[in-house]
This record gives structure tokens, sequence and C-alpha cells, in this order.
């Protein structure tokens, strides 16, 4: 059986660390890249935050923030915005 040390200890919860914020840094970037991809399908629709908004049963201002990338949207959300953006969710990933 390995002995564990206090410096063993320490290693494994930095690497465990370091692969949160890496995880972390990756779901932000798929947030931010997903709202470019809402912001555009909107506009090419013609359609105002405003507007999408309340198709979408959101506030506008939520709008905003999906599009700028600051939350994490739901399943159920983004096939909301889809549905009103009258375009396939997988859209969103290409």
């Amino acid at each position: 059986m390995q002995k564990y040390t206090k410096a063993h200890n320490n290693q494994s919860f930095f690497n465990k660390k370091k692969l949160f914020f890496e995880h972390l840094n990756q779901m932000t970037e798929l947030a931010s890249l997903l709202g470019q991809k809402i912001r555009k399908a909107r506009k090419e629709k013609g359609l105002s935050q405003e507007k999408l908004a309340l198709m979408c049963g959101l506030d506008r201002s939520y709008m905003g923030r999906i599009e700028r990338g600051e939350v994490n949207i739901t399943v159920l959300k983004l096939y909301e915005i889809s549905k009103a953006l009258d375009i396939q969710i997988i859209n969103f990933f290409e």
C-alpha cells in the first residue's frame, strides 16, 4: 500500500483545481460561441433582441446576457430560441 504524504495530497488538489478551471474555461468559451451564433441568426431574421426575447418568453436583458455568453442556458431555453428563429438546434454547433 502506498503512503500518501501531505505533498502528494497538495499536488492532487492542485491537479484537480487546474482541471476544474480548464473545464470552466471551456464552458465559458462554449457559452460565448453559442451566444454569437444566436445573435447572428437573430440578426439574419431581422429580429430585435426584445422581439426574440418576447417570442421565447424571456426577459430582453437575459437574452442580451445569452448573446454575450454570460450565462449557461438550459436545453429547454435553447429549444425555445431555435424554435423562435425557425432553425434546428444543431445549426448552433456547426
